[in-house]
């Protein structure tokens, strides 16, 4: 009995361990591309509510476990775009349009705040991002 819980505790360690190393390092990110027109995105980065509401943020309970950040509401809110890069915030896939398939052309709205919570899709590059649920 001893040498079977040993073998599931060794199978269970072994399937969170990965496989192999990756090969390549990972690809330095391209440097970001200003669009001509392009609202700057406001970089609010409050810990507490005095400093959120100086920046113009909502302190507020956010997700499921309702713990307080600071919600910015940005700009350009709704407006058409294909990549995050048009937008202050995320492009996103259009609340009444649903979500595409993964990789699929899409175009969207740029996200109205920056809360992360709900059920998004991201469009980037004019393609849909896999769409994510946040609690």
């Amino acid at each position: 009995m001893r040498i079977l819980i040993a073998i599931a505790a060794f199978m269970i360690a072994a399937a969170c361990t990965p496989s192999s190393a990756p090969s390549e390092p990972a690809p330095t990110p391209a440097p970001a591309v200003e669009t001509p027109g392009a609202p700057e995105p406001e970089q609010i980065v409050a810990t507490d509510e005095a400093s959120c509401k100086t920046q113009g943020g909502d302190w507020r309970p956010v997700c499921r476990m309702q713990q307080p950040a600071c919600i910015t509401t940005f700009p350009d809110a709704g407006k058409a775009c294909t990549d995050g890069s048009q937008c202050a915030g995320d492009c996103m896939a259009s609340p009444e349009a649903g979500f595409a398939d993964g990789g699929a052309a899409a175009t969207g709205v740029c996200a109205s705040n920056n809360d992360p919570c709900g059920c998004k899709q991201k469009i980037e590059d004019g393609k849909a991002t896999a769409a994510i649920c946040v609690d």
